[in-house]
Order: C-alpha cells, then structure tokens, then sequence
C-alpha cells in the first residue's frame, strides 16, 4: 500500500494561479464593517492597518474573486468576533449583557469556521483538473437580478386521479 497521496493539494498548485488582485472596495467595505473601538481602548484593541488586512486576506490563498470575498468574510467575522469579546470583557458591563456578547462570540467563531470550510471546499474543487476555470470577470457593483422559481411545467392532476 503506498502512503503517497496522487491527489495535487492546494497550496501546491497556488504559486502556478495567477495572483487574486483584492480591489480598494473590498477592503473598504472590510474595514467599514469594523466596530470602532473605545477611546480608551489598550493597543491590542485597535483594529489592523490595510497593508495587516491584504496579508490576513492573502493567507486564505483565494485563487479567484469568489475566494477573495470568501477570505474577506471570514476575516471581518473573526475581527467582529474579537471585538464583541473584549466588549464582554468590560468591567463595568451587566451580567446578562456580557452573557449575551460570548454567545454572540461564539455563533461568530462558528460562523466563520464554516465560511471556512466553504472556502476550503471550493479551493478543493478549483484544484481539480476537470474543474471549469473561474473566470475573474466578477463585479462586485453590478446588480443581482432576484432569483426567480421555476414554474412547474407538469400538468395539473386532481388529487386521487393517477
């Protein structure tokens, strides 16, 4: 039995992608996102700079702009979340109040663990070799026509007629 794996793994094809170039609105909307911290904040509060925010995004790898909003997300889940437990975190806060802001903490952390996995996923798919290229043609300001349900073509039976 061979211990190798044939499968290629992601990071293995990353530096053969061309690089994912993260747009201006996209970091703006990231750090727009962000909660400002208090006055008083300690130093470890503040939020990261843009160039902390391209290297954090960038180590998702995303190999397409579907990725990077992906990568984009869970980095401003997992900020917020940061942020809402040094809030519950506060001296001065009620009991109940500072209950409520960990189990925000925590639906956060799971959220963006499975945005993860979701990116993961679809890295997964991109690095297979029957894969469709994705094309980076994506705008992120062009309108999203609503989703419309499929009619139903069958004909109409009266129920207990076959």
């Amino acid at each position: 039995m061979c211990l190798t794996s044939t499968a290629t793994s992601h990071p293995a094809i990353q530096p053969a992608m061309p690089p994912v170039l993260l747009s201006a609105a996209l970091l703006d909307a990231v750090q727009a996102a962000l909660p400002l911290p208090p006055a008083d904040a300690p130093l470890a509060w503040q939020h990261p700079s843009r160039p902390q925010l391209i290297e954090t995004i960038a180590a998702y790898h995303p190999s397409d702009l579907l990725q990077a909003h992906l990568a984009a997300q869970i980095v401003t889940i997992r900020l917020v979340a940061e942020d809402t437990r040094w809030r519950s975190s506060a001296p001065a806060l009620p009991r109940p109040r500072a209950s409520s802001l960990r189990r925000m903490t925590a639906r956060l952390t799971r959220t963006a663990a499975m945005l993860e996995h979701t990116l993961r996923r679809q890295q997964s798919i991109a690095a297979q070799p029957d894969s469709v290229p994705s094309t980076d043609a994506f705008d992120p300001a062009a309108p999203i026509a609503p989703a419309r349900p499929a009619q139903d073509q069958s004909p109409r039976t009266q129920p207990g007629e076959p």
